[in-house]
């Protein structure tokens, strides 16, 4: 991969910190579905494979990841008495995803825009550990 678009942990790299560092998974998702960033080799490996849909992209970021960590018992999904985190993405009228939004083909369309273009700016409220998180207006 080259520099411009390698794959941050969450430790990150030196130097990364904010919303930059935040926004990796969602520019990881999108690059493994796109194929930006992979080698020539590296792609046409991937490309021979499984695509990694919106829905799979969803599925390993929660559940997935869940069973893999030992801990499906307590979160990765919405079952009664799991712990969820959670954004809820409102976009502004008029914002790129908005309009992509408005002309999805279905919501695996959705959940592939949101992935690829969401922002901060588009993200109405934050959850962690089941419960909202009071926005910084809300705190004043």
């Amino acid at each position: 991969m080259s520099p411009q678009h390698s794959v941050r942990t969450q430790h990150g790299r030196a130097g990364d910190s904010g919303a930059n560092a935040q926004q990796q998974p969602v520019r990881f998702l999108h690059e493994a579905e796109s194929g930006i960033g992979v080698g020539t080799a590296r792609r046409e490996q991937a490309m021979a494979g499984e695509r990694l849909t919106a829905w799979k992209a969803l599925h390993a970021g929660t559940r997935g990841a869940a069973k893999a960590l030992g801990l499906a018992d307590e979160i990765g999904d919405f079952e009664p008495g799991r712990q969820f985190d959670a954004l809820w993405l409102r976009p502004p009228a008029g914002s790129t995803l908005d309009v992509c939004m408005q002309h999805a083909d279905g919501p695996e369309d959705v959940l592939a825009k949101a992935f690829a273009l969401a922002t901060p700016a588009d993200v109405d409220s934050v959850w962690v550990g089941g419960h909202r998180v009071p926005s910084t207006a809300e705190k004043v």
